[in-house]
Formats: structure tokens, sequence, C-alpha cells
């Protein structure tokens, strides 16, 4: 039973080309040649050269994107924190202008009409001694 071959094209570099070019003089074919080169570059698995240096930049990176979310999370914080405040601090001033209103409500149905010991005075705050 033969087994099934693919045709492959590919570009290299003159100095691969010339290095690949060396090694066929030396009995192998091309073909044999690339062959064994992709099967050891699978074998050594994750264990590669471009396996750890793409490690450190992906490592920098998760860093930095840790750094970000962490940025995010105290700006969503430090926002829901001043939403809260400021509805209370609207809560506050609703129930003190009722608590005024009511105030000024019972004052005002205490006095007689014609009274002017609580009222604003009209020339300044010695006008009560009329």
């Amino acid at each position: 039973m033969t087994s099934k071959k693919i045709r492959h094209e590919f570009l290299a570099d003159a100095a691969v080309s010339a290095k690949l070019n060396t090694l066929v003089r030396s009995g192998a074919t091309k073909t044999d040649i690339i062959v064994q080169a992709i099967k050891a570059f699978v074998e050594r698995g994750t264990e590669t050269e471009f396996s750890r240096l793409t490690a450190k930049r992906f490592d920098v990176f998760s860093r930095e994107h840790a750094a970000i979310r962490q940025d995010l999370e105290a700006v969503r914080r430090e926002l829901e924190a001043e939403r809260k405040g400021r509805g209370q601090m609207e809560a506050d001033v609703k129930t003190i202008l009722e608590e005024t209103s009511t105030i000024r409500g019972m004052a005002t149905a205490k006095l007689p009409p014609d009274s002017k010991e609580l009222q604003i005075p009209s020339r300044g705050f010695f006008g009560i001694f009329r």
C-alpha cells in the first residue's frame, strides 16, 4: 500500500535555500530534509523558542490587561458610590423641603392673619418694635 503524498510549494530566503542545497550534497533529498525538519518542529511542541518569546509577551499583555480591568472596576465602584451619594443627597433635600413646607404651614396656621410678630419685617430687623 502506497501512502498518498501531497505536493507543497513554498518560498525560502536565499540563505535558507543555500543551506538546503548544502545538505542535499551530503546525500539527502530536499523532500526528506524538509519533512524531517517539520517532524522535529512538531515534536518539540510548546517548548520552542517562539513559544518562549511569545509567552513572555503574552504575560506582559495579561498583566496590563488585568491592571486595566482593575482600574475599570475601581472607576465603576466610585461611580456607583457617587450615584448612591447623589441619590441620598437628593432624598435628603426632598425631605428637608417637605419638612420646611410642613413647618411653614403649621406656623402660618397658628397665627392670626393680622399678627406682625413672626412676619418678616419690611423695614429691617427692628421693624417689629414700631
